[in-house]
């Protein structure tokens, strides 16, 4: 079985560390896929009752209508959303880029780059 911690690129762990917050869906997609969860009931049934994701949990399994609902597969939502992650991430840097007038061949040189990787996110996983 591959692991989500063995597929995070280091563009993307850079990502995520600018964005502390993001660090509780690492950590619940970890959790279910270490203990195969299956259900919401079963995920917050693992969690320590003291914990911040154990109140994040609550709090959606007391909206839900059936406890007993399906989680998705946890490496398909985690590259998911690390695509999205990624995806937000450039289009902000290209914009930063492009306020600031792209007076630098340095400038330029990165938005191409930056462009080019938003490309390929967007030509092969976002429509």
């Amino acid at each position: 079985m591959q692991y989500i911690d063995d597929m995070v690129g280091i563009q993307q762990l850079e990502i995520l560390e600018k964005q502390p917050d993001l660090k509780y869906i690492k950590d619940l997609i970890l959790i279910i896929q270490e203990k195969n969860i299956k259900t919401l009931e079963g995920l917050q049934e693992s969690l320590p009752k003291d914990s911040e994701l154990y109140k994040m949990v609550s709090n959606i399994s007391n909206q839900a209508t059936h406890k007993e609902v399906l989680l998705p597969d946890p490496v398909k939502e985690w590259e998911d959303a690390l695509l999205l992650i990624e995806h937000e991430y450039l289009k902000k840097e290209i914009n930063l880029l492009v306020e600031q007038g792209l007076t630098s061949d340095n400038d330029i040189n990165k938005y191409k780059e930056l462009s080019n990787k938003l490309f390929l996110i967007k030509k092969g996983n976002l429509n």
